[in-house]
């Protein structure tokens, strides 16, 4: 790199001298000609090449002030809602990400000459600073402390329009906290419901900016109903969600049950558990009776016997052989042994004639040792009690007969429906619950990706998104299947997170961590303060040449005793492989901005604006009916509007 092409931006702004005093002389210049007797033509004349190039000086100062300026602070950027539905309704192929430009290696040298530097040669003035506070060109909320606008500073800012297709590469957003995640969702949710695509949205903590954007998005579309609002702080203003509905075999519902055990642990226990859990739903569907999370922990805390009991004694009233006895197996009032007559009874009877294998396989788990069954079960009774008491029981383990009128909502049916479901878990009130019911959540909507690729014709699916704010705390092993392989289902998938150490911690290793990473072909990085984060992140951006200039001055003489000197100077300019984007720009990134990877090859830097909702459009929780809960305002009229592939009420159905 030549040494003329270097914006030598942390020297003393000279110009802004010399442009005061070229200005000062112009105007002295200018007063001589009009008050003095000095020969007014020519004196006024020669003021006016003075003002322009007492002018041009100082334009030049501006831009290296400017550009000082603009190291400590920017001007916020907002967006309106209408503004975001209009960009993405002009052209459906195109998705709106934010502010910003692509990123080389002109950038990459300019942010080295800055970390390299002492900051107090980038200090513009705060005369200057107060003058561009005055003209609105600074943020009106204070930068969190260490960080820096230079990365933004250093290019010109433009709207960033990404393929709308690649999205179902899926994405990462990382972030310590505060630094703007939930505004990069808002953009994608409100993008995504432009286009009239269906989504799930799952937030470990209210995000009411999220909830109004999404509200008011659909609202400006004349569907505000199809918006489903779960939140377990506010029951009574909250849907009830039917997560156990939709199952291809009672198989996955054990195995969606069991994945709300905490990752890690012994396989031995889980592996059992998914036995009796197994064993378990099986019966209660041989009984005809819908599986529940209630019944499913009640099953588990009862004595074995009393499951076998009645799943028996309605099997055995099914045949002639055996209706007589069942009845008197009913009326034995001892379940112990009540349960070994249903036992003798299908193995000496039935076996041979009427088996069944899901009945044998509860009388195996009876077979077993009770007290060794109770210590190898004891996993997932915590997690099963907090998702089946007080509130949680009815939200989550409905009953269609009990007389409440909330809506009950499933995946399947926001699918199918084109609405958009937000689902707050209440991590700060409950940290352990948030994250069985983010489990339960995702394997649910596994379920889902399953059923859309395997039985619909893939090339009419209304594409589905899927975001999640806090990933780690509720990410399995099979979400990360999920990821890898919903594409062909036309599924979107976003990850927020905090750290990538928070993926490890979660899934148990390193390798599923970056098995995870893996499968997120776009990475947006906000500003990250642990260092295993910016230096994955660097790495995921690549390298690039870095230039330095080095200046030596040698003096010599000839001869020990001799008086004559000779005198050299030497210039090299050393380049050496750097990253294109440092750790320390990593972590010194103000709140709203990142580095996007997109694609594996694209690097760009980005600022996400602020999200403009009106009042009149934001979100306000419906309030229910005089009995115990009443429907949500215009929830009947869903029956009667259809936006998708089914009408609502084939939505329910399905």
């Amino acid at each position: 790199m030549k040494d003329r092409t270097i914006f030598v931006f942390w020297r003393r702004c000279y110009e802004l001298l010399a442009g005061v005093f070229w200005m000062i002389g112009a105007l002295v210049t200018a007063l001589y000609a009009y008050y003095g007797n000095f020969g007014f033509r020519f004196l006024f004349l020669a003021s006016i090449p003075m003002f322009f190039i007492g002018g041009y000086r100082l334009i030049q100062a501006n831009k290296l002030l400017s550009f000082k300026a603009k190291t400590i602070s920017l001007p916020d950027l907002s967006v309106s809602i209408d503004q975001l539905i209009k960009w993405q309704t002009k052209d459906k192929t195109k998705s709106y990400q934010g502010h910003g430009f692509a990123w080389g290696q002109l950038h990459a040298q300019m942010l080295e000459d800055y970390y390299t530097r002492e900051k107090k040669h980038f200090d513009p003035g705060s005369w200057y600073m107060s003058i561009r506070s005055m003209l609105g060109l600074v943020s009106k909320y204070n930068e969190a402390k260490d960080t820096t606008t230079i990365a933004q500073g250093v290019g010109k800012e433009a709207p960033i329009f990404l393929p709308v297709e690649d999205r179902f590469g899926h994405r990462g957003v990382g972030g310590s906290t505060g630094t703007g995640k939930g505004r990069v969702l808002t953009i994608d949710i409100v993008n995504s419901i432009a286009r009239g695509e269906p989504g799930i949205i799952i937030d470990p903590k209210l995000d009411k900016v999220i909830v109004d954007a999404a509200y008011a998005t659909l609202k400006k579309q004349g569907r505000e109903s199809y918006f489903y609002y779960f939140n377990p702080n506010t029951p009574a203003s909250s849907v009830r969600l039917d997560l156990l509905g939709s199952y291809g075999t009672l198989g996955q519902l054990a195995t969606r049950i069991i994945t709300i055990i905490p990752p890690g642990g012994d396989d031995t226990f889980k592996n059992f558990a998914w036995r009796a859990v197994n064993a378990i739903v099986h019966a209660i569907s041989i009984m005809g009776e819908k599986v529940t999370l209630v019944k499913v922990r009640e099953a588990i805390e009862q004595d074995m016997s009393y499951l076998v009991k009645r799943a028996g004694v309605y099997y055995l009233s099914n045949f002639d052989e055996t209706r007589q006895i069942s009845q008197a197996i009913d009326s034995q009032a001892d379940t112990g042994k009540a349960a070994d007559m249903v036992l003798s009874t299908y193995y000496a009877v039935l076996k041979d004639i009427h088996p069944n294998r899901d009945i044998e396989s509860l009388f195996g788990i009876y077979s077993q040792d009770q007290k060794h069954y109770q210590k190898l079960i004891q996993n997932i009774i915590p997690q099963l009690t907090q998702l089946t008491q007080g509130d949680m029981r009815d939200l989550l383990s409905h009953d269609p007969d009990d007389g409440d009128q909330r809506p009950i909502i499933s995946l399947k049916m926001v699918a199918n429906t084109n609405g958009v479901l937000y689902i707050n878990l209440s991590s700060l009130s409950d940290s352990e619950l948030a994250a069985s019911l983010g489990s339960l959540l995702l394997n649910d909507a596994i379920n889902l990706t399953a059923d859309r690729f395997y039985y619909s014709d893939q090339d009419s699916l209304m594409p589905l998104s899927v975001w999640i704010d806090e990933a780690s705390e509720v990410l399995n092993a099979s979400a990360v299947k999920m990821l890898n392989k919903s594409r062909a289902a036309r599924v979107a998938i976003t990850l927020a997170y905090q750290t990538t150490s928070d993926f490890q911690v979660r899934l148990g290793s390193l390798s599923a961590s970056e098995q995870a990473f893996g499968n997120m072909n776009s990475k947006l990085q906000l500003r990250a303060v642990d260092a295993s984060t910016k230096q994955y992140m660097s790495d995921q951006m690549g390298t690039t040449t870095i230039s330095s200039i080095n200046h030596t001055l040698s003096t010599q003489s000839t001869t020990m005793t001799s008086n004559d000197f000779t005198t050299g100077y030497n210039k090299t300019i050393n380049t050496t492989k750097e990253p294109l984007v440092s750790l320390e720009a990593i972590g010194g990134l103000s709140n709203l901005s990142g580095f996007l990877v997109y694609d594996t090859s694209l690097v760009m830097k980005l600022r996400v604006p602020f999200i403009e909702v009106p009042e009149e459009d934001c979100f306000v929780k419906p309030t229910f009916g005089p009995s115990q809960f009443g429907l949500l305002p215009n929830f009947e009229a869903l029956t009667s509007q259809a936006t998708g592939s089914l009408s609502f009420q084939e939505g329910l159905n399905s």
